[in-house]
């Protein structure tokens, strides 16, 4: 199975490792390296529609759902102002942590991966943009509750 590779990675990247350092993907959802998260697919080429929600504190379990895949992790980054990259390069697309410098908490969750990779086994001619959505989440990590 081939699998699309995507990253959001801290804009302060002096420090950071190589984007996309072996040209491949694990499979996993989401996969959390210093200053960056590498992200998958379900089909190798194909839009995905990418929403991003940054909150001040813990915003609590996210919604019930039928997900696809699903994830969680810790991002520790030195900047807070992220950007978007894709396989061809960075987009234009960014966006600010909240506490900016940190380390962060996050969530993943996606929808319409097993539908894409459907359609793409059917080799179909396109696939919709609307087929396959990641929502992430970051929290300040500072913000979860110590009683856990």
């Amino acid at each position: 199975m081939s699998f699309y590779l995507f990253g959001i990675q801290d804009t302060d990247e002096a420090a950071l490792p190589s984007l996309f350092p072996d040209g491949g993907a694990s499979g996993d959802l989401v996969t959390a390296l210093p200053g960056r998260l590498d992200i998958t697919t379900g089909v190798h080429t194909q839009y995905v529609r990418l929403h991003v929600e940054c909150w001040s504190g813990d915003p609590g379990a996210s919604e019930e759902g039928a997900w696809d895949a699903v994830a969680s992790g810790t991002l520790a980054v030195p900047s807070g102002e992220m950007a978007v990259w894709e396989m061809m390069g960075r987009t234009p697309d960014t966006f600010a942590l909240p506490q900016g410098a940190g380390t962060y908490r996050l969530d993943a969750r996606c929808s319409g991966r097993e539908q894409a990779r459907a359609l793409s086994r059917q080799k179909a001619t396109r696939i919709p943009r609307e087929a396959e959505e990641i929502t992430l989440r970051f929290w300040p990590e500072s913000d979860i509750d110590a009683t856990q």
